[in-house]
C-alpha cells in the first residue's frame, strides 16, 4: 500500500469532521469557516489545523495537551501544524486543499515520516 501524508491529513480531517474524535498521537482542532466572495461566512467550508508532534510516531505517545493565549493555540517548536480545508454539502465531503505552516522543507519531509508512520500503525497493527 503507497502512503501519501497530504492524503492521511486529508483522511483524517473528514473523519474528525464525521466523529469529532481522532488518534490521539495527533492533536486536531476547528479552526474556522471559510468566507464567500461576499465576505460572509460559508458553513460548507471547513478548516481543521492538526498538530503532529515530533514524538507522536512513538508508539503509547499521547498528544500534550496545547497552551493557549486567549482563543489562539500556542505553536510549541517540536511540533508541525497542517491545515486542511473541507467541503461539506449536504453530507457529501471533500479534500479541498491541505498545506502546511512550517517553513523548513527538512522539517516538513520529517513530520509527514511521522504521519506515514502513525497511519500504518492503525491501518495494518
Amino acid at each position: 500500500m503507497q502512503y501519501d501524508s497530504e492524503q492521511i491529513l486529508g483522511q483524517w480531517a473528514t473523519a474528525f469532521h464525521e466523529c469529532g474524535d481522532y488518534y490521539e498521537a495527533v492533536s486536531i482542532v476547528f479552526d474556522g469557516h471559510g468566507v464567500d466572495d461576499d465576505g460572509n461566512e460559508d458553513p460548507t467550508w471547513h478548516s481543521y489545523a492538526i498538530f503532529v508532534h515530533k514524538d507522536s510516531g512513538k508508539l503509547g505517545f499521547e498528544f500534550p495537551e496545547h497552551d493557549t493565549f486567549g482563543n489562539v493555540i500556542m505553536h510549541r517548536p517540536d511540533e508541525a501544524c497542517y491545515y486542511v480545508w473541507l467541503k461539506d454539502v449536504d453530507g457529501e465531503i471533500t479534500v479541498e486543499n491541505v498545506s502546511d505552516g512550517t517553513e523548513s522543507q527538512a522539517n516538513i519531509e520529517k513530520f509527514n515520516k511521522v504521519i506515514i508512520k502513525i497511519e500504518k500503525r492503525y491501518q495494518e497493527g
